[in-house]
Order: structure tokens, then C-alpha cells, then sequence
């Protein structure tokens, strides 16, 4: 039951969506890499769903991380996924870390300290691809 204390019943609704806009957490990006064609360069997008591969992951109790090992391009995406604009890193690696079983970093800097040389590599490789063009 809810007692009428005579307020104004604009400023109640006002209220209510203040406390809503403040329990809700924004929903993560997940980023996609699309591989390069021969016409044009690899490119990412971002979406608020995760991949069915991470999804999967999460129902095995290791995280089928031994029969399908995650691959670079996968690692760069959660990378990626990490360090996008809108995601808070923590709160992406934590949840990364329990979809994924992943162990192979106790925080977001030493994942992101591991996915450099690789990135480097990629980066490398892409800028060779365009001058090739």
C-alpha cells in the first residue's frame, strides 16, 4: 500500500526514472574483426551480443580451451572488445574471463601486454597489404 503524501505525481515519476537510469548498467560491446579481402582492408564492428563461440565457451567447464584453443584473430577481438570506447576494460575482462574460462591473464593489462606483439604483427602486415594494392 502506498500512502498519498499529496506530492506531485509528475516529480514521483520523475524520481522512479532517475533511480532506473542509475541501476542500469550499460549493456558491452563486443567487437568483430572482418578479415581483408583482396579489394579492400579488414575492419571491426561492434555488437551488443556476444559471439556464439564465446556463448559456447561458457557452457563447457573449461571452456573447450583444449580441444579448440582460442586462435590470435579471437584474442585480438576480445582485445579489441576491451579496450572499445563504451566498455569499462574491468568490467569486459571479468565478464570475458567467466564466458571464456580464461586464464591466461590475472588482469586486463597483462591481457592487453600479451595481445601487443601480435597486434603489432597484424598491423604490420595490413599496412603491407595496402601498399601492395
Amino acid at each position: 500500500w502506498m500512502l498519498d503524501n499529496g506530492g506531485d505525481k509528475e516529480e514521483d515519476e520523475e524520481d522512479i526514472h532517475v533511480v532506473q537510469q542509475q541501476v542500469r548498467k550499460p549493456p558491452l560491446n563486443h567487437v568483430t574483426v572482418i578479415s581483408s579481402t583482396p579489394e579492400e582492408d579488414s575492419y571491426v564492428y561492434s555488437r551488443r551480443v556476444p559471439h556464439l563461440r564465446t556463448l559456447a565457451r561458457g557452457m563447457l567447464p573449461d571452456g573447450g580451451l583444449q580441444s579448440c584453443p582460442i586462435s590470435v584473430k579471437e584474442g585480438l577481438e576480445y582485445y579489441h572488445s576491451i579496450v572499445w570506447k563504451d566498455n569499462h576494460e574491468e568490467v569486459f575482462f571479468k565478464q570475458l574471463c567467466q564466458f571464456t574460462k580464461l586464464t591466461l591473464a590475472s588482469g586486463v593489462k597483462s591481457y592487453e601486454k600479451m595481445c601487443k606483439e601480435p597486434l603489432k604483427v597484424a598491423l604490420y602486415l595490413e599496412k603491407k597489404i595496402r601498399a601492395c594494392r
